[in-house]
């Protein structure tokens, strides 16, 4: 409900008024039966600027104390600039203090933060050893089709010298021209075994080499899904929680998963602090729950200017 200021105008008997003229009416009228005499309605005085300072700040937030100043000015602003009033002023000597508490709540969004930033590197490396796995693989492939077809020429050349080995051990031994040739042809397909030798050993360590990265692969994967279940075993439980609170003389700030939501909370809760509720906009600031709010250009809505201007109003700022 608005409060309006009403102001009487007190006339005094013996004054008359008319479109030419003014006289004083003589008549002497007895100070008894003069009523009661009304009286103005003092206006309130509003209670802005409301002042407040930065109280405790827990170094497990990883927040400085400047930081977290330059956080709650930024918060203080998004209101002023709207309005375009002094709605708030930091004042280091002021007893409304905003407390920054470190509980389950900032560690859980640590944990999952550290957690986040270690799949995003696990991706990464994950996306590394499988673009090296697949070069491998590619490589491999076309080795082995070398290598295949090498073992495969050789196997018929060795069968067809096999053969004729056979043919003149059956006749008793072979000539000596066709001894020389067999024996030239031996050197030669011995030359080719140790070559394909070689390229099998090779193909060997490469497989060695496929099959190691296979398996840092299998590790960096499993390492993480072992954290995963650690953290799912710690805070696995879905909740709700509040990420900050208004207690009437102070502020206590309890969860930010990053600079522009401390931002929002700060500039929620000093919202609270200058007696504003919440709105059911889930874009607004002062909307109980943080989630659909633009981070990157926190701006309060007309929801929150409406009521923001009821309370300044209300409490005679306006």
């Amino acid at each position: 409900m608005l409060k309006k200021i009403i102001f009487f105008i007190l006339i005094l008997g013996g004054l008359f008024f008319s479109d030419n003229f003014f006289t004083f009416q003589k008549k002497i009228i007895p100070i008894d039966n003069f009523k009661s005499p009304l009286f103005l309605t003092k206006k309130q005085k509003c209670f802005l600027p409301l002042h407040y300072s930065l109280g405790k700040l827990d170094n497990r937030f990883n927040l400085t104390s400047e930081e977290a100043r330059q956080a709650l000015l930024q918060a203080e602003s998004i209101w002023e600039k709207a309005i375009r009033m002094n709605l708030l002023q930091y004042d280091e000597k002021a007893n409304f203090k905003i407390n920054f508490i470190f509980d389950q709540r900032q560690e859980r969004t640590l944990a999952y933060k550290k957690l986040y930033e270690q799949l995003d590197q696990v991706q990464k490396t994950k996306g590394k050893m499988s673009k090296e796995y697949q070069e491998l693989i590619k490589r491999y492939q076309i080795k082995l089709d070398v290598y295949q077809k090498r073992v495969k020429n050789f196997n018929t050349d060795l069968s067809q010298y096999n053969q004729k080995v056979a043919y003149w051990n059956k006749e008793g031994g072979a000539p000596s021209d066709e001894y020389k040739k067999l024996q030239k042809e031996k050197k030669e397909l011995d030359k080719r075994r140790n070559k394909i030798e070689t390229k099998r050993k090779e193909l060997n360590k490469l497989i060695q080499k496929i099959n190691l990265l296979a398996q840092k692969e299998k590790k960096l994967v499993e390492n993480y899904n072992s954290n995963v279940r650690k953290y799912e075993n710690n805070y696995g439980q879905k909740c709700h929680f509040d990420q900050g609170k208004y207690f009437g003389d102070h502020i206590e700030i309890y969860q930010f998963n990053n600079y522009s939501d401390l931002i929002l909370v700060l500039a929620h809760e000093l919202g609270h602090a200058l007696q504003m509720k919440h709105v059911i906009n889930s874009h607004s600031i002062m909307y109980y729950l943080a989630g659909d709010q633009d981070f990157k250009n926190l701006q309060p809505t007309k929801e929150d200017i409406e009521e923001l201007k009821k309370v300044l109003k209300e409490n005679h700022c306006l």
